[in-house]
């Protein structure tokens, strides 16, 4: 049984000073690595303690979601992920349940019978999720490396 026990992945979290730096020139802020990097390693062992399926999905839903003005997050309608992800019901309960489960993702109806996965963002009181995206606006990487093989070199 312990052969076919999924590894933890291996840490590539090295810090986030190109993140930092570039906060810093966009908003004007003199933030410190030092002071925000407790902020990323709580997102990332979050990430790290889900299976690498859990990662993948995880992954699906953030490639499908938008900016959630409202909520500072972003989300998906929980209808249309559905539709767009060939698994089961049980399945999809079950992945989106460990998210949960690890203060990754939530539901919130946003209006009328129109329910949403929002992605949790803020770790620590910094808004981990936006930032990373924000920065991938400017500097493109591959997102799947990030979120799914949790490869986060690129931020330092």
């Amino acid at each position: 049984m312990l052969e076919q026990l999924e590894p933890r992945p291996v840490n590539k979290y090295m810090g986030y000073s190109n993140l930092v730096a570039h906060i810093n020139e966009k908003h004007g802020v003199d933030l410190r690595i030092d002071d925000m990097n407790p902020s990323y390693q709580m997102f990332y062992n979050q990430l790290a303690e889900l299976p690498k399926i859990t990662r993948e999905f995880y992954y699906a839903l953030l490639s499908r979601s938008t900016f959630v003005p409202s909520r500072e997050t972003y989300g998906v309608r929980e209808l249309l992920i559905r539709r767009l992800l060939n698994i089961s019901q049980t399945r999809f309960k079950e992945e989106f349940n460990l998210l949960v489960a690890y203060n990754l993702a939530y539901l919130m109806e946003l209006n009328e019978d129109d329910d949403w996965i929002l992605l949790v963002a803020t770790f620590k009181d910094e808004p981990c999720l936006v930032n990373m995206m924000e920065f991938y606006e400017v500097k493109p990487f591959d997102l799947k490396k990030i979120f799914v093989d949790l490869d986060f070199t690129c931020f330092s």
